[in-house]
């Protein structure tokens, strides 16, 4: 009984994680933080690309490494529109309460 929880938990992480290092190479219009207290949103950089390398996943904006974070530590949620990501950082002490926003560049697939 309370093993499957535990599982259910696991499984999550799981597939949480390859959800993740999916993004690998994904090109990102802009990025921003939101604040938990106030729910604003604050640009924190523009045209840049996510980085997953070694267990260790980056978001790079204008040739700077704006955020950092072990993927083990790390929780994604697509937005509805699939336009983005919501990253949550459970470790993280200079992220603690805010919430990253990703969106994506948007191509259309040509074959």
């Amino acid at each position: 009984m309370f093993w499957s929880k535990k599982y259910k938990l696991k499984k999550e992480k799981k597939e949480n994680e390859i959800k993740l290092r999916k993004l690998n190479g994904r090109e990102v219009r802009y990025a921003s933080i939101r604040d938990g207290v106030t729910y604003g949103e604050t640009v924190i950089g523009k045209n840049g690309f996510i980085d997953v390398s070694e267990d260790i996943f980056s978001v790079v904006c204008d040739n700077k490494v704006i955020f950092t974070s072990p993927i083990k530590d790390l929780w994604g949620s697509d937005l509805m529109s699939l336009d983005g990501m919501i990253l949550y950082c459970e470790n993280e002490q200079a992220y603690k309460n805010h919430e990253i926003m990703i969106y994506y560049k948007y191509y259309r697939k040509v074959d």
